[in-house]
């Protein structure tokens, strides 16, 4: 544990920012139980659900790999 926060408390994050159309990394930290995100984009720290055009392709924290996919929309 290094400056006060668990390894798998913090991950960096892949992501594409859908109004840009570019991809985009960011940091995500576990504090209780909320996800706060540190982005260069953005001067203040901002929580996860701030950011709706923030698609999560991938996270990885010391040691694993998390895939992030969509939910497909019901069968019509």
């Amino acid at each position: 544990m290094a400056l006060g926060y668990h390894p798998h408390r913090l991950r960096v994050v892949m992501l594409v920012d859908s109004r840009r159309n570019r991809h985009h990394a960011v940091t995500a930290a576990w504090l209780d139980e909320r996800v706060l995100m540190l982005d260069a984009l953005i001067p203040n720290v901002v929580e996860q659900g701030e950011i709706s055009h923030y698609v999560p392709i991938l996270s990885l924290d010391r040691g694993r790999l998390f895939l992030h996919t969509r939910e497909a929309p019901p069968a019509s």
